[in-house]
């Protein structure tokens, strides 16, 4: 898995977007793209999808984001 958006360590700041883009790739060669699902370590899972996904974060403060795929047999 490729994570391109955001960067590690980025700082968004509240009032100034409205929702972030989180933006991963992930592939398996037998089952070709997979989705990626997010998460916050303060507002839980945040959406998962093969593209961009757009989320607006419901509580302020310092997020850990995570994102995790698998492939059509339940491999990470």
């Amino acid at each position: 898995m490729a994570i391109s958006s955001p960067t590690e360590g980025q700082t968004l700041y509240l009032g100034t977007v409205m929702a972030a883009q989180l933006t991963a790739v992930a592939t398996d060669p037998e089952d070709g793209p997979l989705p990626v699902t997010w998460s916050s370590n303060l507002d839980g899972t945040l959406g998962t999808g093969t593209g961009p996904v757009s989320v607006g974060f419901k509580t302020p403060g310092k997020h850990t984001l995570t994102a995790t795929t698998a492939d059509l047999d339940g491999a990470p």
